[in-house]
């Protein structure tokens, strides 16, 4: 199971900055956290399509474990978004096999989190 994370309140909407602010606050917190899974990269500027797949993922799963990792790699920057923080890889494996089709054609995959904590 994921660890537990910072709620925003339910008629908060949802927008790129409170996630982002989310998950900053989460990464500073999160102590045990080994694994994620990232479930998206996405351009940053493509917010029409963030907005609409937010919205999908709060109506499917809800939106208590969803982070936004803005990564820039050769001066291009975009945004990793991520599900979840699990102690163990079997954790993170076994929600990664729970997670709704529209979610699995991105073809999600486990990452370590130590990653976004170096930033990249």
């Amino acid at each position: 199971m994921a660890e537990q994370s910072v709620s925003e309140p339910a008629d908060t909407a949802v927008t790129l900055g409170i996630l982002t602010h989310k998950t900053q606050r989460w990464m500073q917190s999160s102590t045990g956290v080994l694994y994620t899974i990232q479930i998206l990269s996405a351009n940053v500027g493509d917010d029409e399509f963030l907005e609409h797949f937010f919205s999908n993922v709060a109506q499917d799963i809800g939106l208590d474990e969803l982070y936004v990792h803005p990564v820039s790699i050769d001066d291009k920057t975009f945004l990793a978004i991520t599900l979840g923080g699990f102690s163990s890889h079997y954790q993170a494996t076994a929600y990664l096999d729970s997670l709704p089709d529209f979610i699995l054609r991105y073809q999600p995959y486990i990452k370590n989190i130590d990653s976004f904590r170096r930033g990249n």
